[in-house]
């Protein structure tokens, strides 16, 4: 009979282990390559690296003023085709048809960008609900960083060049990922 009790006491124990959240709002989740922050919205998990610097949404032109008004830089085409490469090569087979069919899918990055495009960091935002974003271990989400970061610029205006940090936003979303 102890035994027994000893059994299920144990199978409870690793079930509820297993079914531990990795990114809790507050607290720093850690990789082998990296780190991420994370912090939340009402339907949002907001993951940051620890590196980054710039953890605003604010930009300053070169002055050091804020830029009223923001022009949007958005990416080409290709992005989404080259994400989508890069999203495949990082998730397993499973996840990646779990993410098309269950999980009603959106990602949305912030980049903080140099004077030439260049992606300098990235905030990765996410539904709660989102099970595979949710369990994709921090060294993952840093692989994706860093190739989106090695492999893609945007195109500035000259307005924008003179920005101190430029930024922009992209979202991809299921309908993009069948389409493609």
């Amino acid at each position: 009979m102890k035994l027994q009790l000893f059994l299920l006491m144990f199978l409870l124990s690793v079930g509820s282990l297993s079914a531990q959240e990795l990114y809790i709002p507050g607290k720093v989740t850690k990789g082998k390559d990296a780190s991420y922050y994370c912090s939340s919205t009402n339907a949002l998990i907001v993951l940051r690296n620890v590196q980054n610097r710039d953890t605003t949404e604010i930009v300053y032109d070169k002055n050091g003023k804020v830029v009223e008004y923001i022009l949007s830089i958005y990416p080409s085409h290709p992005f989404k085709n080259y994400f989508v490469s890069i999203l495949k090569e990082i998730l397993t087979k499973e996840e990646w048809k779990e993410l098309i069919e269950k999980n009603r899918f959106i990602l949305q990055m912030r980049f903080l960008l140099d004077q030439t495009g260049g992606i300098k960091e990235i905030t990765f935002m996410f539904f709660k609900t989102n099970t595979v974003f949710k369990q994709l271990s921090p060294d993952r989400f840093y692989l994706l960083e860093q190739k989106l970061k090695q492999n893609f610029k945007f195109d500035l205006t000259s307005e924008q060049k003179n920005h101190k940090n430029p930024k922009s936003y992209f979202t991809i979303g299921s309908r993009d990922l069948i389409k493609l």
